[in-house]
């Protein structure tokens, strides 16, 4: 599997958060690429100290309007923060 689909698609929503669409992405497929970029992350210096990232995924359903979407993967973020920070979690 790729994790650079050429239809993937990365948005900035604000401050220091960005959104990764991934269509046709199943919910385990969507936690292994972000895995992969949360380990990425981990391993880069910068200005010779590590940084971290937090995700929150969701997979998107048709009964979802995008605000809808949006708050449980916002849910699914601010659990990732809370849990201990540098970790994936998906929405229920």
């Amino acid at each position: 599997m790729q994790s650079n689909r050429p239809y993937n698609k990365l948005y900035r929503i604000g401050g220091e958060e960005f959104m990764i669409l991934c269509p046709k992405t199943a919910l385990e497929d969507a936690k292994i690429v972000a895995q992969r970029i949360r380990v990425l992350i981990e391993n880069y210096k910068y200005d010779n100290q590590n940084i971290t990232i937090s995700l929150g995924i969701c997979e998107y359903k048709a009964e979802y309007d995008f605000d809808k979407f949006y708050k449980k993967v916002d849910i699914a973020l601010y659990s990732a923060k809370e849990n201990g920070r540098n970790r994936v979690e998906a929405c229920s």
